[in-house]
């Protein structure tokens, strides 16, 4: 292999997505190490990460003694103090390396210190550490929390600022960062901060920053995606969001935007509609509140060639009662005006319609993929049932409840539901009770989630796979967390005697796993059966030599837990 030339060395080493794996094979020996460093499509694949102050002399020992043209880099900043000297080397650092970065990730102040996953933005018990966190960081004496240190400084976070914007400059020829946790004073240098040049940038994320972040970053107008999660702005104390909005209607080539948490305070105040020059392409909206219905009206009407959206419908208590139709206009605007929609997601959470007589005469003919998510405050499934009639050209629909006990409320279906273009069917939730109004002429994958179930489920299920033979791909069971439902088997048989053209098959809860196993052998098509880990370790010897016999692949999987917590929630968050 060491004979081959540094050009096929370097194709065969481009399939290696993991940088460790890269890394790994420098090492084997000089030529592969020569070849690695020179090549931009395999060191782009690598990220230096930097903690400064706490690992900065390793940092620039890599810098000195390495020829790889970097191009991404993870900066943290620890709570430790660094002192004048190791500033200066690390800008001197930054100085020589940030022209060459494209991709830049930050993590300053203090989430990313903290030993607990940001797994969900609407954790509340989550937010309430972090506020007392913050609210330490700020009024705890220097000494006592940063450790004792020479020359204690009264206003460490003005430092943190300072530094921020002092590394920030650095880096030119962005195209793509990410910032967490930056924090930037009104009072900064505005003088310093209009000088920053990011005319290069074409992604931006932002996790928990304050609006004036977007002061720093203000020359970047040629974004193509623009994501915004639990900024810092969410609160009546902290101004702020019309920066943000300026910074939005600046953009003149935005194609995604995805916003995330914007409650206090909302979103449009103003209306600004008639200066923003961007056609989105994919919009998500969630946990997001308008400030102005006929504001939020105006602005998606300027936006008429979205390809995908996602959008959580959701109620407030502190709205007037007028906010129950707070919905109509927009939704109406959307699936009647955007040609070019193929997918529509909707998060339908303590929000009930007055009625769907606003979607009566209107019909979506290019829309093909439907996301319904239903919360169990609202498991009234009338709005889903006028969609279908509104979108008839669907090939994929998924329909999500939170909680189901299978009562009438959640049948997701009219009785006589004629469903011709779907192809790939999604039910988790849903009472089965559904099953027995619909047809699906070309069904092709189906996917079943019961959960806390009635009797005759069986008679459900085999009535609808009773008409629905072409099914290739079938799911059952719940992969998250515990299952009250198990597939019996009186039920396999039904799957092998009704499902002959079945190629996949995935179950999570067996009753009688082995010989429910050994029976699905029949299935003459069948190539994979997964099986979660639990009861994979369950399967016999003799089953599996049978499976190996029919060339049928046993996949164990990993059921996903899941920890539903009830958590009060504190008056920031109302």
């Amino acid at each position: 292999m060491k004979d081959l030339p540094p050009e096929i060395l370097e194709l065969l080493f481009d399939y290696l997505n993991d940088p460790k794996d890269i890394c790994n094979i420098s090492e084997t020996c000089k030529k592969f190490k020569e070849v690695i460093e020179r090549s931009d499509r395999l060191v782009k694949k690598l990220t230096i990460y930097v903690s400064y102050p706490a690992i900065l002399h390793s940092f620039r020992s890599t810098l000195k003694n390495s020829v790889r043209r970097y191009r991404n880099l993870c900066i943290t900043r620890t709570r430790d103090i660094g002192t004048e000297s190791q500033f200066l080397s690390l800008t001197n650092a930054f100085e020589l390396i940030g022209p060459k970065i494209k991709n830049l990730t930050v993590k300053w102040c203090l989430l990313r210190n903290l030993d607990i996953p940001i797994t969900n933005s609407s954790d509340q018990a989550f937010r309430r550490r972090i506020r007392a966190e913050m609210y330490y960081y700020d009024h705890a004496p220097m000494g006592r929390y940063y450790g004792s240190y020479g020359g204690m400084r009264d206003n460490y976070r003005d430092e943190l600022h300072k530094e921020f914007i002092t590394i920030i400059k650095y880096f030119t020829n962005l195209e793509r960062t990410v910032w967490n946790d930056v924090h930037i004073e009104r009072r900064t240098n505005l003088n310093e901060i209009t000088t920053l040049d990011f005319t290069s940038l074409r992604q931006l994320e932002m996790r928990d920053c304050d609006a004036y972040a977007f002061d720093v970053i203000s020359s970047a107008t040629q974004l193509d995606s623009l994501i915004i999660t639990d900024p810092s702005w969410n609160s009546n104390r902290l101004p702020g969001i019309d920066t943000f909005e300026l910074f939005l209607i600046s953009q003149e080539a935005l194609k995604t935007l995805i916003i995330n948490s914007i409650q206090h305070p909302r979103l449009f105040n103003i209306d600004r509609s008639e200066r923003i020059q961007f056609k989105l392409k994919s919009l998500e909206l969630k946990d997001v509140s308008f400030h102005d219905k006929t504001h939020a009206e105006n602005f998606f009407n300027t936006q008429k060639e979205l390809e995908f959206l996602n959008i959580q419908l959701q109620n407030e208590r502190s709205r007037p009662l007028d906010f129950l139709s707070f919905y109509d206009e927009i939704l109406k605007t959307v699936l009647k005006d955007n040609l070019k929609l193929k997918t529509l997601c909707f998060d339908k959470h303590n929000y009930r319609f007055i009625n769907c007589d606003f979607l009566k005469n209107i019909k979506n003919e290019n829309v093909e993929t439907l996301n319904f998510n239903v919360s169990k405050e609202d498991n009234d499934a009338e709005f889903f049932k006028t969609l279908l009639k509104t979108l008839p050209n669907l090939k994929t629909i998924t329909y999500k409840s939170e909680y189901c006990v299978d009562n009438d409320g959640d049948v997701c279906f009219d009785k006589g539901t004629n469903l011709d273009q779907v192809v790939q069917l999604v039910m988790i939730n849903a009472s089965v009770k559904s099953l027995i109004n619909v047809y699906v002429q070309h069904l092709h994958t189906f996917e079943l989630s019961p959960k806390l179930n009635g009797s005759y489920i069986d008679d459900y299920i085999g009535g609808f796979l009773h008409r629905h033979r072409t099914i290739k791909v079938f799911k059952i069971g719940n992969s998250i967390g515990p299952s009250y439902f198990f597939v019996s088997w009186n039920l396999c048989q039904i799957i092998v005697n009704y499902l002959i053209n079945l190629e996949s098959l995935t179950v999570y809860n067996f009753a009688e796993v082995n010989k429910s196993v050994q029976f699905l052998c029949n299935l003459r098509y069948l190539k994979k059966l997964t099986v979660s880990s639990l009861q994979y370790q369950q399967i016999t010897a003799k089953t599996k030599e049978e499976c190996e016999r029919i060339k049928l692949k046993l996949i164990p999987v990993e059921k996903t837990s899941q920890v539903n917590e009830i958590v009060e929630q504190d008056d920031d968050d109302d």
